[in-house]
């Protein structure tokens, strides 16, 4: 876990580094920075009235460029890096249709701390508003947080009764009072059907949620506080010469409700003035943010815009919500999970299911660790350990590192995330890169199977899905897999239901079973051979036709196939072949021959013929006719032998068992429970 956070921890230093290099880079270009200011008069029409739309100002009536340039610089400075933050922002809007009276409840009358603006449609055929007009007047408005929605009162007149919408008209929900969670209050506009009035309309009614100080004892009661008696310690005070303030300052009053206060000055009336100047304010414009350590104005650093985004994110770093807090331990927690994926061992669907469990795991711990938490901060004497870490917070948060990295996040965000995604996953798959070539996979050396990872076992898979079991000696491979096979299993399966109350067996284990040529006493009384006959394994094949490995490899690959095959298909003295036809034995296996005498039947004759590990044996117990020097046998698990044919015909007919002891012939038997046991 630690490990994952510092990654995590490292790559967030290489964003704040890479911030730093652009930037360097951009002043080399350029000779300044993104916080430098720029002169209103330099900019052009269009570019001034991107900025008063960014800032949420009112221009209309306004055409000449003088007057427009009076109205930015009455709203504030302008930056090099707001320019070009209003230039680059994407105007996306989105309308709920309201479904019924209850879904307006719910998502209008019953959120506390958000602006909505729904459009009620008396007669279907006449809403107030044209669509072209509405939908700018969204586009207008969402950049500021606020939500549109429409309401057809076909739906439920009884609602439109009981609020008295008796005609078409927009409606505008905000909550009432400065204390969080509060009541929501509806107002109605029956005005002008342009969206630029409507826009002039709802500004107004959110500038009447900012305080207007009458005197200079109000505006010094903000500059002190009075300890836990306060209902906020976060108080932003406008010196404005503008008579209504834009329209970003006056929505963040609503999305800050019970949390910071907000106020305005005039500065253009007298009164305004010797306000400012009583309290240390000389320029105008200017953002003050008043905390009980120190006083701090906004928009003199770098990432401090006068825009929606910015000075909400500025305040949401001194004051978070608890809300903020979880997301940002469920943010974290996730992300330390993807490092899982790249550092755990084995194939893609190992990793996958690693990393989608520790997934699960992980967000249920923390949900568990917030259950308490949030229980323990309801006693009082926690209060205090609240306000230290606000502190703390306000402390930090007005710093020049602070202002470097909310900077970073709003230009890595102002793409929807995609660049801090791309990142991010880049990252991850260097550090899977880092770890599997310099730590190696577990229990192999590194330059072994560096590519285990794309080694997906298609055939065990598969395998499971088609095949109710795998083979004797090996699983099934991809080119062995018979698919329209699989499938027939399948579709017999689920067409008779009989054999869901047996085993399916699939036949593929016959094609694994031992088969030689008979060279012992036939039934005329031919000498037998003595040639000891050996099964050639499938691996063994293999290796006989590999040129290109040395024979050090050869033999030692032939030796662990050897002992695989003893193990799991006879688990009795059964060899095979070697690449030049010798017999090859291990020293254990050598000692047993050497001191254990050749088997014998009652007649004394040696059957040292048949094949290590199977029953001796001259006839064939299906036919009951003698073996013949030269015909193929074949032997089963329970080391049985019968005429190849014989047996064939035997298991083809769904008879996988053997003939004689009803040992299943898929099944290895454990060397413990026959009689050739070392």
């Amino acid at each position: 876990m630690w490990a994952k956070l510092l990654l995590l921890v490292v790559y967030l230093t290489a964003l704040f580094v890479l911030s730093r290099i652009l930037e360097a880079i951009a002043y080399y270009e350029d000779g300044y920075l993104a916080s430098h200011l720029l002169d209103p008069v330099s900019l052009s029409v269009k570019k001034l009235k991107i900025l008063l739309d960014q800032r949420g100002v009112s221009y209309a009536g306004v055409v000449e460029k003088q007057e427009l340039t009076e109205l930015v610089d009455a709203s504030g400075d302008v930056s090099e890096g707001e320019m070009e933050t209003a230039i680059l922002s994407e105007e996306s809007s989105s309308s709920t249709n309201f479904s019924c009276g209850t879904h307006f409840y719910e998502e209008v009358e019953d959120t506390k701390d958000s602006v909505w603006v729904v459009q009620v449609i008396h007669d279907k055929w006449r809403p107030f508003l044209r669509d072209d007009d509405w939908l700018l007047f969204m586009n207008r408005v969402a950049r500021f947080g606020v939500r549109t929605g429409i309401f057809d009162c076909s739906l439920d007149y009884h609602l439109c009764e009981r609020k008295g919408w008796r005609s078409s008209r927009l409606v505008l929900a905000l909550p009432q009072g400065y204390r969080a969670k509060g009541n929501v209050i509806l107002k109605s506009y029956l005005g002008s059907a342009k969206s630029q009035p409507v826009l002039d309309w709802v500004n107004t009614n959110l500038a009447s949620r900012t305080t207007k100080f009458p005197d200079q004892g109000q505006l010094e009661q903000w500059f002190s506080f009075r300890g836990a008696q306060d209902p906020a310690k976060l108080r932003v005070v406008l010196f404005s010469s503008m008579d209504v303030p834009p329209m970003f300052y006056s929505v963040l009053s609503v999305k800050f409700s019970g949390r910071v206060q907000f106020g305005s000055v005039n500065s253009r009336t007298e009164k305004g003035r010797n306000l400012a100047s009583k309290v240390g304010i000389v320029d105008f414009p200017k953002y003050l943010i008043i905390t009980p350590e120190r006083n701090y104005t906004f928009g003199t650093k770098g990432g401090e815009y006068l825009d929606y985004r910015s000075l909400g994110l500025f305040l949401r770093t001194l004051h978070p919500e608890v809300n903020d807090i979880f997301l940002l331990s469920l943010i974290v927690a996730n992300a330390m999970c993807w490092f899982e994926f790249a550092m755990s061992y084995g194939n893609l669907f190992k990793r996958l299911g690693n990393f989608l469990w520790l997934i699960g795991k992980w967000n249920f711990l923390l949900i568990l660790l917030w259950l308490p938490l949030l229980g323990l901060f309801q006693f009082p004497y926690m209060d205090l350990v609240l306000d230290n870490a606000l502190k703390i917070l306000r402390l930090f948060g007005t710093t020049l590192f602070a202002s470097w990295v909310r900077s970073d996040w709003l230009g890595y965000t102002n793409c929807n995330c995609s660049f801090l995604c791309a990142t991010f996953l880049l990252f991850v798959g260097l550090v899977g890169i880092f770890h599997l070539f310099f730590r190696g996979p577990e229990g192999e050396t590194t330059n072994n199977r560096h590519f285990d990872f794309f080694n997906f076992n298609w055939d065990t898979y598969i395998s499971c899905l088609f095949r109710p079991m795998a083979t004797l000696t090996r699983p099934m491979s991809p080119h062995n897999l018979d698919l329209e096979v699989g499938m027939e299993l399948i579709i017999e399966r689920l067409a008779v239901p009989n054999l869901w109350l047996q085993p399916l067996v699939s036949s593929q284990y016959i094609t694994d079973l031992p088969v030689w040529k008979y060279t012992g006493p036939n039934s005329e009384g031919e000498e037998a051979n003595n040639e000891v006959p050996m099964f050639v394994c499938e691996k063994c094949r293999v290796l006989q036709n590999n040129n290109q490995k040395s024979e050090e490899e050869i033999e030692q690959e032939r030796m662990d196939s050897e002992r695989a095959c003893a193990k799991y298909l006879m688990d009795g003295d059964y060899k095979c072949m070697c690449e030049h036809g010798a017999t090859r034995r291990s020293p254990k296996k050598e000692r047993y021959k050497a001191d254990k005498k050749p088997e014998q039947h009652e007649d004394g004759t040696n059957y040292k013929f048949m094949p290590n590990g199977i029953l001796a044996n001259t006839e064939c117990a299906i036919c009951l006719e003698s073996y013949k020097s030269g015909v193929l046998l074949c032997g089963l698990p329970c080391h049985h032998s019968f005429h190849h044919y014989c047996i064939m015909g035997w298991l083809t007919r769904d008879n996988h068992c053997c003939p004689v002891c009803r040992w299943p012939a898929y099944k290895a038997k454990p060397c413990s429970m026959h009689q050739h046991a070392d």
